[in-house]
């Protein structure tokens, strides 16, 4: 016989108030979690508004600059739980936006070094509190540094302008290092051109201040100093064709060779420069002739007006007789068959002292001088 199992479910149901009044419903009790979270936020965003309070003077930062960074911490976090969150790093990036704010600002390696905590942190959360608080975030110029760092370093007045002035040049020509790095080469180069020894800071001075590495302001400076060579490179060629035509305009001109030898420049691009500027200034540039230059070689040789005379008819002559030589090649060879062709020996002069004036050579100067023997 088989044996029938049975399951009995008994199923319980909840009494009706309504049909049972004895039973009386039950209320949901609220939670103090919530109470005990706010205040506990509370408590600690009062802590960290005592902390922020430190870091501003030890920071040296003005003093609206606390309460500003306190008020940003407390925006941001207001939605937020604290558990979990970089407190310390989140409270900095607020300073570090707040001096901003009051035209005082610290780059962000300054904030991670004298507080302890990663530029990445500080950065990251910089840009998340900038963001949320919809913060105009303007980014750091050398300018903004340069007279903070001069102040710690006990600079003059002279050498921060001129430290602006050499990070100014550096920006404008697109040098791609950061400000602090800028401004802290800047200012190092400005105190060592400083003829007043008391201004010099040496590396290890500006290290301490900008919070940047000896090596990094050393090549800073380097590359600066190449910068400012080839810039007054290309200043100094652009300026000679200026010098070049005015020296024309007074009726002292100078040819283009004596130009270049002597400023070190090439001859091509005075003479490039010297076209284009007279173009542009609708200057009239009339070709240079020799009697405008024997005058003065003869000067510089100290050479006696009889000879310049001479100089003056072999040169007319070689002119009319439609010699293809330059103006000063023709002025060289004159001048030196005039001080040969003198009775008075203190008034001959050798191929080499008239090189030394024409800024031309001897072998041009002395076939000039065979073509003009044979023409004459």
């Amino acid at each position: 016989m088989g044996s029938n199992n049975t399951i009995r479910v008994k199923i319980s149901r909840k009494p009706d108030p309504k049909t049972h009044p004895k039973t009386k419903p039950q209320t949901i009790k609220g939670s103090k979690s919530d109470d005990k979270e706010s205040e506990r936020k509370s408590e600690a965003l009062d802590k960290w508004s005592q902390r922020i309070a430190r870091i501003q003077l030890k920071m040296n930062l003005p003093a609206e600059c606390g309460p500003k960074a306190d008020d940003m911490l407390r925006k941001y976090l207001k939605n937020m739980k604290m558990t979990g969150r970089p407190i310390k790093a989140i409270a900095i990036a607020c300073v570090y936006i707040a001096a901003k704010q009051v035209e005082m600002p610290h780059t962000l390696k300054e904030m991670a070094f004298i507080n302890k905590v990663s530029v990445k942190q500080i950065g990251r959360y910089a840009q998340k509190v900038a963001e949320a608080l919809r913060i105009d975030a303007d980014p750091i110029t050398p300018d903004q540094l340069i007279s903070r760092f001069c102040y710690r370093l006990g600079l003059e007045r002279a050498v921060e302008r001129q430290a602006f002035h050499i990070a100014n040049a550096s920006y404008k020509l697109h040098v791609s290092s950061g400000p602090s790095v800028v401004a802290a080469a800047a200012i190092y180069m400005a105190s060592q051109d400083s003829n007043d020894r008391s201004q010099w800071r040496s590396v290890e001075d500006v290290k301490g201040v900008a919070c940047i590495s000896t090596a990094t302001i050393r090549n800073t400076c380097a590359l600066f100093k190449n910068i400012r060579k080839s810039v007054l490179f290309i200043l100094y060629s652009i300026h000679k064709p200026f010098v070049y035509i005015a020296a024309k305009q007074v009726e002292m001109p100078h040819t283009l060779k004596e130009m270049a030898f002597i400023n070190k420049v090439s001859v091509k691009q005075i003479g490039r420069y010297a076209q284009k500027v007279a173009e542009a200034l609708r200057i009239d540039a009339d070709p240079i002739t020799p009697d405008q230059l024997i005058s003065r070689f003869c000067y510089r040789l100290g050479l006696e007006r009889a000879v310049e005379r001479q100089a003056f008819h072999i040169a007319n002559a070689s002119y009319k007789l439609h010699v293809s030589s330059g103006p000063s090649v023709v002025a060289a060879a004159a001048i030196y068959m005039a001080s040969q062709d003198s009775n008075d020996r203190s008034q001959w002069r050798s191929v080499e002292d008239v090189k030394g004036v024409a800024c031309i050579s001897t072998a041009t100067i002395r076939n000039t001088c065979a073509l003009f023997k044979n023409i004459r």
